[in-house]
């Protein structure tokens, strides 16, 4: 038993080392097209990546091992579409919106408004 969970954790740690590496590429995409200092959207970038990372590779196990097992091929990726657009939104609008409550102060309430107000798809203000 000792293997298959060391094999799972494995996994876990590929999905999340792609996930920084995506979101930290992503990050610096969005500071290229906004400006600004480059730290902030790398550190979200990773932040989301590591949530989504995480987030496929739970998701991909819970899918084919475990209630997945049952449903038919379209179920499958189905269920798959709306856990992972709901997954990865949630990550997003997560990590976004705390960014300014960690950093500025600010309550998260505010945080989630300030994203949802911005006028880019990155910047939290």
């Amino acid at each position: 038993m000792r293997a298959i969970y060391r094999k799972r954790l494995r996994a876990l740690g590929e999905f999340v080392a792609v996930g920084v590496v995506v979101g930290a590429l992503v990050g610096e995409l969005i500071h290229q097209m906004d400006g600004g200092a480059v730290g902030p959207y790398v550190v979200r970038g990773v932040a989301v990546g590591v949530l989504i990372g995480c987030l496929l590779r739970v998701g991909e196990e819970l899918l084919f091992v475990g209630i997945g097992r049952g449903l038919s091929y379209a179920g499958l990726n189905t269920s798959r579409i709306l856990l992972y657009t709901a997954g990865i939104i949630a990550s997003l609008v997560g990590v976004n919106s705390a960014y300014p409550w960690l950093i500025e102060g600010t309550t998260l309430a505010e945080g989630a408004r300030l994203y949802a107000l911005s006028d880019t798809m990155g910047s939290g203000r």
